[in-house]
């Protein structure tokens, strides 16, 4: 009841990030942790999360997060099976700590990443989540061809959402089957 309480205390309040994230090591089982619709704006939260090895899915969509995703300050976080960070305003990863660096995370299964600015320039390393049944594209500056040849290599994939994304010219869709 105590944690279900803090949760709903963290997404709908207005966390202020000098809130110390250190003082929820306690709560060693914490499975969830919803940090959407806070005004976070330096990506040095994500950092500080990785201590809680515990948590199974990480919300924090709809922030002032952006720039360049720090996928490698996740890696630590190795029984999330669900990240979502969509709304935001994410345009990339830096070379070497894209997504890829997410394929450590064994068990992630479902990949939000709506609602930012990512371009085709993430795809490569999100063909390296070969744990992923779920993915949402939706409204990115992903363009290029249709569909994005990358995706062929994630076979446990059961829904991919590919919607408002401007695609220049359309494949075969046989690349990814």
């Amino acid at each position: 009841m105590a944690v279900e309480h803090l949760m709903k205390e963290l997404s709908e309040a207005r966390v202020d990030e000098k809130f110390g994230f250190e003082r929820l090591l306690n709560l060693r089982k914490l499975e969830i942790l919803d940090l959407g619709s806070n005004d976070f704006d330096d990506n040095n939260i994500l950092h500080s999360l990785g201590a809680h090895t515990s948590i199974k899915t990480l919300i924090i969509s709809d922030n002032a997060l952006g720039g360049y995703f720090p996928a490698h300050e996740l890696v630590a976080l190795r029984n999330l099976e669900t990240l979502d960070i969509s709304t935001n305003g994410y345009h990339g990863c830096l070379p070497m700590q894209g997504f890829e660096k997410l394929s450590a995370l064994r068990k992630l299964e479902t990949l939000n990443l709506e609602w930012n600015d990512f371009d085709d320039s993430i795809l490569p390393s999100l063909s390296a989540l070969r744990s992923l049944k779920m993915l949402n594209l939706r409204a990115n500056n992903i363009g290029g061809l249709f569909p994005p040849q990358e995706l062929a290599y994630l076979g446990n994939l059961e829904r991919l959402d590919l919607s408002f994304i401007q695609f220049n010219d359309i494949q075969g869709l046989e690349v990814l089957f």
